[in-house]
């Protein structure tokens, strides 16, 4: 008869292989699109163009809404696909890693695009509380 610790050890590692099986690659011609955050207090929402631009709408509550905008492009690092953010404001850093000394850096995101079961493409900010911004229905 297992023990409970066991039983629990086979639990999580087959939530974790189930977890794994959720997400697939996504095809990049599926990345352009309107992407909302689902996670934090701000709306914020992501418009990746056909053309390589994007433009970022993000309102804090309480605050007039910021526009951010730039390019993208795809990198290939060995078998990952990249999609990067040029000219990206990491602003949900401001609810991710609350700090008084809190900098805003304007930078780049790489971000590799997942494809859920249901069909979602997804870009993780933060994969350890499932921090994402997730692709609307066309």
């Amino acid at each position: 008869m297992l023990s409970r610790y066991h039983h629990l050890v086979r639990l999580f590692a087959f939530a974790a292989l189930a977890l794994a099986a959720c997400t697939q690659r996504a095809d990049l011609r599926d990345v352009p699109g309107t992407y909302v955050m689902n996670r934090g207090r701000a709306a914020d929402t992501l418009i990746v163009g056909t053309d390589r631009h994007y433009r970022r709408v993000y309102i804090a509550p309480g605050q007039a809404a910021v526009i951010d905008s730039g390019t993208w492009s795809v990198d290939t690092v060995g078998d990952q696909i990249l999609v990067t953010f040029e000219h990206f404001a990491p602003r949900w850093r401001a609810e991710t890693d609350a700090g008084p000394e809190l900098r805003l850096v304007i930078g780049y995101w790489p971000v590799e695009p997942e494809r859920t079961l249901g069909g979602a493409i997804r870009l993780v900010v933060d994969p350890d509380v499932d921090w994402a911004y997730v692709q609307q229905k066309r």
